[in-house]
């Protein structure tokens, strides 16, 4: 059921995921995930870690981006 949920997630994946910070076992368990995926659609999933602020640059322009994450805008309000 669960890898049935996330082929039909991935399959809708228009641009890329971007996974920031996620532990050990998020990128043990893609790895197993990812072979059952179409190869461009797996290709979209990108694990970035804390110091890799290039990688998000890529994705995300830096003042749009949260200071905590290496870009120049403050944090944004969640559950206001």
């Amino acid at each position: 059921e669960c890898v049935t949920c996330v082929c039909a997630w991935a399959s809708v994946l228009r641009y890329a995921a971007l996974l920031v910070n996620t532990p050990w076992i998020f990128n043990a368990t893609w790895a197993i995930i990812k072979g059952w995926l179409n190869p461009r659609t797996a290709s979209k999933v990108c694990f970035i870690g804390q110091e890799d602020t290039k990688t998000l640059f890529e994705y995300i322009d830096k003042d749009v981006l949260e200071k905590k994450y290496g870009g120049d805008h403050d944090a944004y309000p969640v559950g206001e």
